[in-house]
C-alpha cells in the first residue's frame, strides 16, 4: 500500500472518531459553538462526551473550524448570487409547451380521444 493512501486512511480513520465521540449535531445542541473559550469548551466536552482533554481540544478546534467554515461558504454563495442573478428555469416557449402538454395529460386522464 502507499504511504500517501495509508496516511489517507488514518486521516480519515481520526475524522471518523473525532465525530463518532462528539457528534456535530450534539455539539450544535448544547450551543458549543458559543466556547471560543477552548479551556470552558476543552472541559465541557471532556465531561459530557467522556474523553481526553486531548482528544476534545482537537474536536472542539475541529468543530469551530467547520463553523468558520460554513459562514465562509455561506458568504461566497451570497457574493456569487448578487454576481450572477439565477435565471428563470424555463424559458416562455418552454412553459407555453409544458402547458400544452399538461392539457394533453389532463384530457388523455379524462379519456377524451386524441
Amino acid at each position: 500500500m502507499k504511504k500517501q493512501f495509508l496516511q489517507y486512511q488514518e486521516i480519515k480513520a481520526e475524522n471518523f472518531s473525532l465525530h463518532f465521540c462528539v457528534p456535530t449535531f450534539m455539539l450544535l445542541k448544547y450551543e458549543i459553538a458559543n466556547y471560543y473559550n477552548l479551556k470552558e469548551g476543552i472541559s465541557f466536552i471532556t465531561e459530557l462526551f467522556n474523553v481526553t482533554e486531548d482528544f476534545a481540544r482537537k474536536r472542539l478546534i475541529h468543530f469551530q473550524n467547520q463553523i468558520q467554515q460554513a459562514k465562509s461558504d455561506e458568504q461566497h454563495r451570497k457574493y456569487m448570487e448578487s454576481l450572477y442573478r439565477k435565471a428563470p428555469p424555463y424559458s416562455d416557449e418552454t412553459n407555453s409547451i409544458l402547458h400544452k402538454l399538461n392539457i394533453l395529460l389532463e384530457k388523455k386522464k379524462k379519456g377524451v380521444s386524441l
